[in-house]
C-alpha cells in the first residue's frame, strides 16, 4: 500500500508538472506562512527536550534523564508528526533497558508506548506483559492493555479492559470509549463520548486537540 500511495503521489506530480498547472498559488502559500506561529507548547517542549539532553552523560549513563529526554521526543512527535523522533524515543529507552538488564517496569511501558506509535503491536504487546510482569499500576496495566488488545484485534478482551477502566471524570475512558463505539458502528456515542473526551481537557491543548481531531471522522461516518 505504501509503495502504490508513492506511485500514486509521483504520477501526480509529474502529471502537474507537464502541464505547467500550480499546485496552490505561491501568493496563498506565503500568506498562510507569514501568519502561522507555532503554539507555546512547542517552545516549552524544546527548551524540556533541550535541558535533559544537557543532562545526558555518556560516561555515567542512567535512567531518567534518558527516559525524561526520549518522552521529550515522544511529546515533539505528537506536535509535529516526525516519525524519526519516535524512533529515536525507541532507541534511547531500548539502551536503558538493556544497561538495566531488563530488570525496570518503565522502559518496558515506554517501548510499549513507542511501538504502538509505529503500529508495531505484536512487539507492543509482547513488551507490556513484560513491564506487567515486573509491575506495573492499574491505571496503566489497564490503559495499555485495552490499547494493545484493541489494536491487535482481540476485542472482547479490550472491553473487558474498558470496563474495568470506565470513569465518569476521566479523559482516557471516554477517548478509549469512543474507539469502541466507532468500532462497533454506535457513532451517536462515538461522537457524544469524545466531545466530553475534549470537554474535560480544556487547560490541556494537546489532549484537547487529539480528542478534538477525531471528531470530523465520527461525524463524517454518521451522516454517510
Amino acid at each position: 500500500m505504501k509503495y502504490f500511495l508513492y506511485a500514486f503521489l509521483l504520477t501526480t506530480i509529474f502529471t502537474s508538472c507537464s502541464r505547467n498547472s500550480k499546485i496552490v498559488d505561491p501568493a496563498f502559500a506565503d500568506s498562510l506562512m507569514n501568519h502561522y506561529a507555532y503554539p507555546p507548547q512547542i517552545a516549552q517542549n524544546a527548551a524540556d527536550m533541550q535541558f535533559w539532553k544537557n543532562r545526558l552523560d555518556p560516561k555515567r549513563p542512567g535512567q531518567v534523564s534518558e527516559s525524561k529526554y526520549a518522552s521529550a521526543l515522544v511529546a515533539r512527535f505528537r506536535f509535529l508528526g516526525d516519525i524519526y523522533d519516535v524512533k529515536k524515543a525507541d532507541s534511547i529507552v531500548n539502551a536503558v533497558n538493556k544497561r538495566y538488564n531488563n530488570t525496570l517496569a518503565g522502559p518496558f511501558v515506554a517501548l510499549t508506548g513507542t511501538s504502538m506509535l509505529q503500529h508495531h503491536f505484536s512487539r507492543a504487546d509482547t513488551l507490556l506483559q513484560k513491564a506487567i510482569k515486573l509491575g506495573v499500576d492499574g491505571f496503566t496495566e489497564t490503559t495499555l492493555s485495552f490499547d494493545v488488545n484493541f489494536e491487535t484485534g482481540n476485542y472482547t478482551a479490550a472491553n473487558a479492559f474498558l470496563r474495568k477502566e470506565k470513569s465518569d471524570k476521566d479523559y482516557s475512558y471516554y477517548f478509549r470509549q469512543a474507539k469502541m463505539d466507532h468500532f462497533t458502528s454506535n457513532l451517536d456515542s462515538a461522537i457524544s463520548h469524545m466531545q466530553k473526551a475534549a470537554d474535560l481537557e480544556k487547560n490541556e491543548p494537546l489532549l484537547r486537540g487529539i480528542a478534538l481531531s477525531k471528531l470530523p471522522h465520527y461525524t463524517n461516518n454518521a451522516s454517510a
